[in-house]
């Protein structure tokens, strides 16, 4: 967005109704929550309770958080989500976390690639 774009519509938002605000809220949280949500759906479900180690057949869904879906353990009473326990569980600013996982994967150069 070009920036005096930008300035136009933060000085618009002073105008804009209650219901109006909560509207632009729930827009950019949902925007946040879905590169969440798109992460999560490619890292398989657990096979074990990522707390105690106990069998898939003891985790039951237990609502959802964040835009995640929670499991309870009925061994030992934790809850999870498929996040737990991996690099992105407590991480903020889901909006960057494309941008973070791009910059995790390494850049692979061959002997050849700087020849022209």
């Amino acid at each position: 967005m070009v920036h005096s774009d930008f300035v136009k519509l933060l000085g618009q938002l002073a105008s804009l109704t209650p219901p109006q605000r909560a509207q632009v809220r729930s827009a950019l949280d949902e925007r946040s929550n879905a590169t969440a949500v798109a992460i999560a759906s490619v890292i398989p479900s657990p096979n074990v309770c990522p707390r105690c180690q106990a069998h898939s057949e003891q985790l039951r869904p237990w609502g959802y958080s964040h835009g995640l879906a929670r499991m309870r353990c009925r061994a030992c009473g934790k809850t999870s989500n498929v996040l737990t326990g991996t690099p992105l569980a407590h991480l903020r600013k889901r909006e960057q976390w494309l941008r973070y996982g791009q910059l995790r994967i390494p850049v692979i150069v061959t002997a050849d690639s700087g020849r022209s």
